[in-house]
């Protein structure tokens, strides 16, 4: 693949310098953008109705307090109440403390009752949106109404909803449960919300479901606050420079800022396993705190190159999910669906069999993994002479452990003793108490901030700032970059066809731009060194079904990048060719498989392995082989799955497959030889949907004595993932375990044709302007988006910088 920097296009920010009520440069039309972030005050309206019950309502707490999270950052207030028959102020404005507001959320306790929601939001717009109740004239207004069944007073939203808009107060209805379903329910969500109805209305399932929608409901409050969407003003002399603050997209020609500015550097693989006390002592409500606190820490962790496993024990240990079986994709149902199952407390052996158990290959663990083991209890052990034995056990594996103690049983001498028996050195490191389980979520950051420095996360101080372009706009902040595209300029084009490097990261619309507001480190960004900046790029592609990952097409492109300058140094891993991989296992010995690619289809010429990454063309075919190489004879070689992914991790998160349980799946896969030790494929070339340059190929394999029924070898293709016969100790093996291999990196060479033009056609490509001036501070890069008719060709060239 072509140097990204040889093909896109710069945009540099400045620091201005300006006279006489001019801007810096005539170029930009005179214009800098504002940091117009506006204020915003929340209010959260709970149902505490009856039909609610107590866990619920606990998990409608933990996504009110996730999504207060988010948005404190910016500026920002919050308000809470609930309702059922009667409407309860718990926080006003005036009393919502920035940093206790944690504690005054956890107080609030279910009323229950009747469901009136018109009387409560006609409470709460009179007696919360007021300048008594430390609202302040110039914010917006924002309700959040969450509910989970219709009200007995609906009549009456006419007139409720009318006194709100009156005092400008945006609404939003959140509908939760089956109550949802029915056309009259979702009438009343229409009626309680603002309009249109796509903007301000979410239903969900159940009460779990919440932390799916919160995501989009703050990105929502984003756009009203001025996040993303910012204003133009002229710039005067007599103006003071404006400052770079954090969270706000402020842009061109600010004064150099320093600011702390979180990256990936030579960051290690992590299997983490989670522990759950599920012993009898622990009540049904706190078991599902201690699920969502589960999930939120797994959430926060998922963008680095981690993989999970989910365990709980009582009496004895239930194993629910292992490293092979976790999804990346379908993790929270995994959890979800995990019953609490009772009993005593035999934290000891529980931690044995994790131990024995997970921390293995056959379970998925991986063996250049750090491996961390996360210990939740809620009291001591029946067990506890066993923990010297079992720690030694861990410590002999190099198993990280982090102890959390939850209650007050943890307030005696001998049960942090415990605590600190469980857990690996320094104590102030890897022990946590909370006085309850509501308190888990005082914790995450901190364990999240610990377990990213074991993989190896780093920090680094750097000066940023941000740019601008009139239809394409990349915004660099601190911790964040923002992606801006005029809707006018990408016409029969909506954001619901265009997506990210990490395809669950959507776009969103104002009415006039398609947005994205994303973490550096979100979103599948990656990372560049060139040994002068860090690069953190994404990119923004079109599809047809969401479902795809893969394209042998090009219709949009947009790369974006911001660029920092670095002030320390940076060690970068490249990859390179992978050589042989060797084996050993009882009744084969010691054996290799050799994965080659090759030039043609007759498999006589291997390519060079110092050519490596090779590059293919979009579309064309693609040769490789798998031998096995064994001492011993009459065995035969079984390819059981093999997948493209932007690393050889063979749980990549983002992957496609192209082998499944020995059966082809990518249709243009051709299977040229099968000898009982080689296997011969070819497949058309492809490049994933987003900003990945370069594409591994990971294949697991199986050795099997030929010709042995019931072999995975003999059984071939199969509609679902089977091992073949189960072997006893006692029997000789008649096939090996199941090895992964792979063999890149892989780039694609895009193909030539005409030059594509950079002025302004009604349907085609962008017009884009680059501001050019002053001295560089930040950068970033927008690449040419091709926007074009199936079927045309493409060619990505440079594009001309003008003269400075």
């Amino acid at each position: 693949m072509m140097n990204p920097i040889a093909w896109c296009l710069f945009v540099v920010a400045m620091r201005c310098t300006a006279a006489q009520g001019t801007s810096c440069s005539s170029s930009a039309t005179e214009l800098i953008n504002r940091t117009s972030q506006a204020a915003a005050d929340i209010v959260f309206l709970l149902d505490g109705s009856g039909s609610v019950a107590a866990d619920q309502f606990l998990v409608m707490k933990t996504f009110v307090k996730n999504v207060t999270r988010s948005l404190l950052q910016f500026n920002t207030s919050f308000a809470f109440a609930q309702y059922s028959s009667g409407t309860s102020i718990h926080v006003t404005f005036h009393q919502f403390q920035r940093t206790g507001w944690e504690n005054q959320v956890d107080s609030i306790s279910q009323i229950r009752g009747g469901t009136n929601t018109a009387a409560a939001i006609q409470t709460v717009v009179n007696s919360l949106f007021d300048s008594s109740a430390g609202a302040r004239p110039d914010a917006h207004r924002i309700l959040i109404v969450l509910t989970d069944g219709q009200s007995s007073d609906a009549s009456n939203y006419p007139s409720v909803t009318a006194l709100a808009d009156g005092k400008n107060i945006t609404r939003y209805a959140i509908g939760i449960g089956s109550a949802f379903s029915s056309q009259s329910a979702q009438d009343e969500l229409r009626s309680i919300a603002s309009s249109p109805e796509s903007d301000y209305v979410f239903r969900v399932d159940n009460f779990e479901a919440l932390d799916n929608i919160s995501s989009r409901l703050e990105k929502s409050i984003m756009v009203l606050e001025g996040v993303i969407a910012t204003t133009c003003s002229p710039i005067t002399a007599s103006e003071p420079p404006v400052t770079a603050i954090q969270g706000v997209t402020s842009a061109t020609c600010l004064p150099v800022a320093t600011s702390e500015l979180t990256y990936h550097t030579n960051q290690a693989a992590a299997d983490i396993a989670f522990l759950l006390d599920g012993s009898g002592s622990v009540a049904a409500d706190d078991f599902i705190v201690m699920k969502t606190f589960v999930k939120n820490v797994t959430a926060s962790l998922l963008e680095f190159n981690t993989s999970f496993a989910f365990a709980q024990y009582s009496s004895g240990t239930s194993i629910h999910v292992n490293f092979h079986q976790f999804q990346r994709t379908g993790w929270e149902n995994q959890v979800d669906s995990i019953s609490q199952i009772r009993g005593g407390t035999n934290t000891a052996n529980a931690i044995q069999t994790v131990v024995n158990s997970l921390f293995d290959s056959s379970a998925g663990a991986r063996p250049d993994a750090h491996r961390i083991l996360i210990v939740l209890t809620d009291g001591q052990s029946s067990d506890a002479s066993n923990y010297p034995s079992v720690t030694a056990l861990a410590d002999g594996k190099n198993i990280t452990r982090y102890a959390i103690g939850i209650g007050s049983a943890f307030s005696s001498q001998s049960a942090q003793d415990e605590l600190r028996s469980i857990a690996s050195s320094p104590e102030s490191d890897y022990v946590f108490r909370v006085d309850n389980f509501e308190a888990l979520d005082n914790i995450s950051s901190r364990l999240e901030k610990s377990i990213m420095a074991i993989e190896g996360v780093t920090r680094v101080c750097l000066p940023t700032n941000t740019s601008k372009v009139p239809a394409v706009r990349v915004i660099c902040m601190e911790k964040f970059m923002a992606f801006e595209l005029e809707r006018s300029a990408a016409i029969g084009l909506h954001e619901d066809h265009l997506r990210l490097n990490d395809p669950n990261c959507t776009l969103y619309s104002n009415g006039t731009h398609v947005l994205v507001n994303m973490s550096l480190t979100a979103c599948g960004t990656l990372m560049e060194d060139d040994g002068e900046y860090l690069i953190f790029k994404n990119e923004v592609t079109s599809f047809d079904d969401p479902n795809d990952i893969i394209t042998r097409r090009h219709e949009v492109e947009i790369e974006f990048c911001c660029k920092y300058p670095k002030r320390s140094g940076v060690t970068i891993e490249f990859d390179i060719h992978r050589p042989s991989h060797t084996f050993k296992q009882k009744g084969f010995g010691s054996f290799t498989y050799q994965f080659e690619f090759f030039q043609s289809a007759q498999f006589l010429q291997m390519m060079d392995p110092n050519t490596y990454p090779l590059d293919f063309i979009l579309g064309d075919m693609m040769y490789w082989q798998i031998e096995a190489i064994c001492s011993v004879p009459n065995t035969e070689l079984f390819v059981e799955s093999c997948i493209a992914a932007p690393s050889d991790n063979p749980n990549e998160p983002l992957s496609y497959n192209i082998i499944e349980n020995g059966c082809k799946v990518d249709e243009t896969v051709q299977m040229y030889s099968s000898h009982q030790s080689k296997v011969q494929l070819g497949m058309k070339a492809f490049k994933f949907l987003g900003l990945h340059d370069q594409v591994f190929i990971t294949c697991s394999v199986i050795l099997c004595k030929a010709g042995v029924p019931g072999s995975r070898c003999s059984q071939g293709c199969t509609n679902s993932s089977v091992s073949g016969h189960r072997i006893s100790k006692r029997e000789a093996p008649f096939q090996t375990a199941k090895h992964y291999i792979s063999q890149g990196p892989l780039r694609l060479r895009r193909d030539v044709a005409s030059p594509v033009s950079l002025q302004a056609q009604p349907t085609a490509n962008m017009n884009l302007v680059v501001v050019v001036g002053g001295l560089l501070v930040a950068v970033a890069m927008v690449c040419v988006l091709i926007y074009k008719t199936r079927g045309s060709k493409v060619k990505y060239e440079r594009v001309p910088s003008p003269d400075i």
